[in-house]
Parts: C-alpha cells; sequence; structure tokens
C-alpha cells in the first residue's frame, strides 16, 4: 500500500514538475514575441511616431537581452525617413524587478545608433518628439486613489560608435555622434518611464549639436544661409 502511494505521489510530482516546465518553457518562447508587441504598441503613443522593431531576445532568467533594430520614424512635418535607428541594444536588468513597481535596469547599451537632426521652419525633429512625450503624460487623477504608475531606474546608458546625419533646412552633413555616458537615471527612487526616456533623448541631442557645431563652417553657413531665404520666402507669401 505504502509502494502504491509513494508511486502515486512521485507520478503527481513529475506531472507538476514537467507542467512548470511548460509552462516556463511557453513563457520563454514568447516573452521575446510580448516585448516587440508592447514596444511597437506602446513606443508609437510615447513619440507619435512609428516606431518598428527588429527582433527582440531576452532572458527571464539571466536578465539579459538584446533588440535588433529598433527604429523610431519622424513626425509629421518632417523629411528625414526616421529620427533613431538603434541596430543593436543591449540590456542588462534584474528580474525580479519586473514584479515590483520599480524596475531596476543595470545597463543599457547602444552600439552604433544612428540619429538624424532635422531643423526647418517647423523646428527639430528632436524638440518635436519631446514635446509629443510630454503630451502623452496623464492629466492628475481627480478624486479616487491616485494611479501609481511603474517607475524604473537605469544604473548605466551608453551609446557609442555611432552616427549623426544632419539636415539643417536642406544642408546635410554625415559626422560622427560623440559617445554618450548617463549614470544613475532616477537615482534609488526611480522615475517615470517618461522621464528616463526624456533623458536619454536629451543626452543624444546634446550630442548630435555638439557634432554639429564641430562639423564646419560650411555646414553653419549653409544652413543659415538656407534659414534666411526660407524666412524670407515665407514673408513674401504673406505680404
Amino acid at each position: 500500500m505504502l509502494n502504491k502511494y509513494n508511486l502515486a505521489m512521485r507520478k503527481i510530482l513529475w506531472a507538476a514538475f514537467a507542467a512548470v516546465i511548460l509552462v516556463a518553457g511557453i513563457l520563454y518562447l514568447n516573452l521575446d514575441r510580448l516585448v516587440k508587441a508592447a514596444i511597437e504598441t506602446y513606443g508609437p503613443r510615447l513619440t507619435q511616431t512609428t516606431v518598428k522593431v527588429g527582433r527582440v531576445n531576452l532572458s527571464p532568467f539571466s536578465g539579459r537581452g538584446r533588440i535588433r533594430n529598433l527604429e523610431i520614424g519622424s513626425p509629421r512635418g518632417f523629411n528625414e525617413p526616421y529620427v533613431f535607428r538603434l541596430a543593436d541594444i543591449r540590456i542588462r536588468l534584474v528580474p525580479k524587478s519586473l514584479a515590483s513597481d520599480r524596475m531596476v535596469i543595470e545597463e543599457i547599451a547602444l552600439v552604433g545608433p544612428e540619429v538624424r537632426y532635422e531643423t526647418g521652419p517647423n523646428g527639430s525633429n528632436f524638440a518635436r518628439i519631446q514635446r509629443n512625450i510630454d503630451a502623452f503624460l496623464p492629466p492628475p487623477s481627480k478624486g479616487g486613489a491616485p494611479s501609481k504608475p511603474k517607475k524604473v531606474r537605469i544604473d548605466h546608458f551608453s551609446a557609442r560608435d555611432g552616427k549623426v546625419y544632419a539636415n539643417l533646412y536642406g544642408v546635410k552633413a554625415s559626422l560622427p555622434l560623440p559617445d554618450v555616458t548617463l549614470e544613475h537615471i532616477g537615482s534609488d527612487e526611480g522615475t517615470s518611464i517618461q522621464d528616463a526616456v526624456k533623458r536619454i533623448l536629451s543626452a543624444l541631442s546634446s550630442s548630435a549639436m555638439s557634432a554639429i557645431a564641430q562639423g564646419g563652417k560650411g555646414l553653419k553657413e549653409g544652413a543659415q544661409s538656407a534659414a534666411g531665404a526660407v524666412s524670407k520666402t515665407l514673408k513674401g507669401l504673406f505680404k
């Protein structure tokens, strides 16, 4: 009788263990697709541009992952096909933080990012995206318990070996993008995802502007000349 009981228990435990492995396997296989779908759904709402992802590879156990060919399109009114093209994003996070109110990302590394900075009569594409992110922020709740959005802490962010393609009133140039390093985004308490994205975009924008400022006298003079011509044309239209 005892042997039959032990055998039944072993079968139940084996079945339970097999079920856990099966569920874990299904979650592991579908995690990449779920994250890719989340980026392509949440990203356009945040930036109000197209957001495309080539491939996502994430390990829920090690917390390491890579995102390939992430492209953020240009806002309306701009000619460049995209603002960012990130061929390789490497991520390392604390897996257990995914289930908490504060996600802890130990590192985000952009390898070989492409930045397209465009400015014209509608301002710059960077400034437009940052305004779009600001507009995405929900209004303060009226009545009831205030919502508690998920926060994020990013210990280290870097972007290296990148390029900036400048388009200043139609005057174009290709320049190396100075490396970017940010530490402790959100500190211990964390910050909103919107704020973290804005800080990263601001750092990349500053790096692009630094490259353009050092890009040569011809680029700046050409842009100033083109801007002057556009201004005269607009004034003529309203006379």
